[in-house]
Formats: structure tokens, sequence, C-alpha cells
């Protein structure tokens, strides 16, 4: 109800790309949790094929103009990943919202000071998330 708000009020379903990183089995898993999250809240999913560079996934995400970016690849790849892909991102886009897909404990507050908005997991309040993002990226409240 809340996407169909914002689409009435923007012309456009509020989106999110799926930084995809890495081979296939590096982000399948959470790249279709992600999809399913944000689906089940009426967003756009933009689901690529895995990205090898940060250039790359950056311009696809600008092309893409969407507000909401999830990073989904492995634990073990984020505290390499997180740091670069976000302040890539927010360089030319200060606003933009990057989630991380999944919830690696001992990187949170690291991942926190990287950039990161919010984490997506099984677990998580589905409501409460989507309902915060759409507001922050100026959806009705």
């Amino acid at each position: 109800e809340r996407s169909q708000k914002y689409k009435n009020n923007k012309g456009f379903l509020p989106s999110v790309f799926l930084a995809n990183m890495g081979s296939i089995k590096d982000y399948k898993a959470r790249a279709d949790f992600s999809k399913g999250f944000f689906e089940i809240g009426g967003f756009e999913v933009f689901d690529p094929p895995g990205f090898s560079n940060i250039t790359e996934l950056v311009k696809d995400v600008l092309d893409s103009g969407t507000q909401i970016v999830t990073i989904c690849s492995t634990d073990d790849k984020y505290p390499e990943l997180v740091p670069q892909i976000t302040k890539a991102l927010k360089s030319k886009n200060e606003n933009i919202q990057i989630i991380l897909a999944g919830y690696p404990k001992d990187q949170i507050e690291e991942h926190k000071k990287n950039g990161i908005e919010d984490f997506i997991y099984l677990g998580a309040d589905v409501m409460e998330k989507l309902t915060s993002l759409l507001t922050k990226i100026g959806g009705v409240k």
C-alpha cells in the first residue's frame, strides 16, 4: 500500500538495486532472499548478474536511478567490498541508501561506520525495515 502511494506521488515504484558481487555462488542466495524481501513490499528490484568491479557497479546503479542499493555477497568478502562500494556510491549520491544482505555480527559496527544504513536477514522485521526505507527516500509516512 505504501509503495503504491509512493508511485502515485512520484510516478514510479520505489526500487532497489542488488549489488551482486563476485561469482554466482557468492551472491545468489542473498540476492534471491533480498529480491523476495523487497518485492513483497511492492518495490521494483534490479537483479543484475554479478559484478567483478566496482566502477561497473556504480555506473549501473546510477543509470538505474534507484535510491536504494543492497550489497549481496559473502560475509568473508564484505570487509573488503563494503568500504569500497559505499565510498564510491556516496561520492556520486550522498543520499543513496546502502543496505547489506546478511547480518555478520562481528562486522556490524565496522559496516555502519563505512556507510551501511541497515541490514536485511532472516528474522528481520520486514514491515519495519521497508517502512523505514520508504520514509528515508521520501515516501509517504
